[in-house]
């Protein structure tokens, strides 16, 4: 009699803690975003814009808009431009140059056969970064970012992203270009998450 007893409640104890833990892992019906992998875009542009020069609120100089503007491949192949405001002003060596503020755009173009096809774009802010200097003509750069929406196939869509690679100066010519991978994590509209 008392091994069958101790066999239910043992049994019950099981049944409970499984409920208890499929109820766990089920979206609470405030959640109404599940995050999506982490995709890589690989990034290579030119910079397009110095920025203004100004003075940041901390009354250090700065360079505003200072931007690139280049071709993605990868997860989402479209057309980057990337706005920096820095301090301090100008890139060069020796310097490590913060990134305090800006913006970011990418309209995404999937490929058919022989064509691109647009579906939308995604955007957003820089939220912090960084410039480092190797030496005269190579620095890297880091990026936060966040994702503030999208249009068409993103509509809805927020989430994260960061960027690292490396900024070039081609010494000849004094051209700045910029190469790397952007890393972004969507969430994603989850109907399903509210049932």
């Amino acid at each position: 009699m008392k091994t069958s007893k101790l066999i239910l409640s043992a049994a019950a104890f099981v049944l409970l803690a499984g409920l208890s833990i499929t109820n766990a892992q089920r979206p609470s019906k405030e959640q109404s975003f599940r995050p999506l992998p982490i995709e890589s875009t690989h990034f290579e542009g030119v910079k397009s814009a110095d920025g203004m020069p100004g003075f940041d609120m901390d009354k250090e100089e700065a360079a505003f808009g200072y931007t690139f503007l280049g071709q993605t491949s990868g997860a989402y192949p479209g057309s980057l431009t990337l706005s920096l405001n820095l301090t301090p002003r100008e890139l060069k060596p020796g310097v490590e140059n913060t990134i305090k503020s800006g913006s970011w755009t990418l309209p995404v173009y999937y490929k058919n056969e022989s064509t691109s096809e647009y579906v939308g774009s995604l955007y957003g802010t820089i939220t912090k970064g960084t410039i480092n200097w190797d030496d005269p003509t190579s620095a890297q750069i880091f990026l936060e970012l966040d994702v503030a929406g999208g249009t068409e196939k993103f509509e809805g869509r927020t989430g994260s992203a960061t960027f690292v690679g490396r900024v070039f100066v081609d010494e000849k010519t004094s051209k700045t270009t910029l190469s790397g991978d952007l890393m972004i994590t969507l969430s994603d509209p989850c109907s399903a998450c509210n049932e």
